[in-house]
């Protein structure tokens, strides 16, 4: 028999009513919170279960971010290229008016200032820039000017007009994640945006006896094509033509040489990343000159920008 004194049933009282407490106020501090669990060990399972979620729920709000940002980019810069059509649609309008030959020297003359102005403004569009004063058409090279422009003195004109224009961007895209290992290409280099034609280039140089001496790459438009040595002017071909490269390889019928052409309205980018196999075919110049404007002068060149 055990005996119950008073002092006990005292004791049980307070501890049971301390322990109703304790729940109360933990309810009233999910109720406060709107939050089950207040501390991990409150419910160690669905607290794991929360910090995969909230992980999950940050990737999302991120991808939901780097699609908005994405989105807003091509939307600026579909504003600056429908305004470039518009004025190129201007400048076609002016070189049929002006073919037709009823017209005087002054009123050409006055075309001609109206297509440098035009000119100037397409340079412009080509040269935007974003709110945070990025470059919207220089590749990666962001903080860089896309466009150079050269001015000099054209015959009949009193004024210094337009007469060369050159890329100052790069080729490089960038990935941007917008799920689960799924990315957006974001690509924005200006000398394919604002490139008019398909480029050639035409080698002057015999390659009929030329032969691989060494192992090397050469990079076209940032594809690399690996070269054995050994490898003969038809191999060099043949491994060009079978790459993710949109350019298409021959060889001269008159000269033996090299040729290359795009398969789309762009500028061609070529680079030996290791060896001499473009500076030994008389295409680029050595690898101390960066493309695009590394070309051997020597080479005929076909195919030019909007400008």
């Amino acid at each position: 028999m055990q005996r119950i004194s008073s002092q006990m049933n005292n004791t049980n009282t307070q501890k049971n009513l301390r322990l109703q407490e304790s729940r109360l106020n933990k309810v009233n501090n999910q109720i406060g919170s709107q939050q089950k669990i207040q501390q991990l060990r409150d419910d160690p399972l669905a607290a794991g279960h929360l910090v995969r979620y909230e992980s999950y729920l940050g990737r999302v709000n991120n991808f939901e971010k780097n699609a908005l940002v994405l989105s807003d980019q091509f939307t600026l810069r579909e504003g600056y290229m429908t305004d470039s059509l518009e004025i190129m649609q201007r400048i076609r309008e002016l070189a049929v008016t002006g073919a037709n030959g009823i017209y005087n020297e002054d009123d050409l003359k006055n075309m001609a200032s109206e297509v440098d102005e035009l000119l100037k403004q397409l340079i412009q569009n080509a040269n935007a820039v974003s709110a945070d004063g990025n470059s919207l058409f220089a590749g990666t090279n962001v903080k860089a000017t896309a466009f150079d422009v050269e001015m000099g003195n054209v015959e009949g004109s009193g004024v210094p007009l337009i007469q060369n224009v050159r890329y100052n961007g790069n080729i490089d895209t960038n990935l941007v994640e917008v799920d689960e290992n799924k990315y957006l290409v974001n690509d924005n280099a200006g000398n394919k945006t604002f490139w008019a034609e398909n480029q050639q280039i035409f080698s002057m140089r015999d390659a009929s006896e030329w032969h691989a001496t060494q192992d090397s790459v050469i990079l076209i438009d940032g594809v690399e094509v690996e070269v054995t040595r050994g490898d003969n002017i038809y191999a060099l071909i043949s491994k060009i033509n079978n790459s993710d490269a949109a350019v298409k390889a021959s060889l001269d019928p008159v000269r033996n040489s090299l040729n290359l052409a795009t398969t789309d309205a762009r500028q061609l980018w070529l680079q030996d990343k290791t060896g001499t196999t473009l500076f030994d075919l008389g295409v680029i110049k050595d690898s101390t000159q960066q493309p695009p404007y590394n070309y051997n002068d020597s080479v005929r060149v076909a195919g030019g920008s909007m400008f």
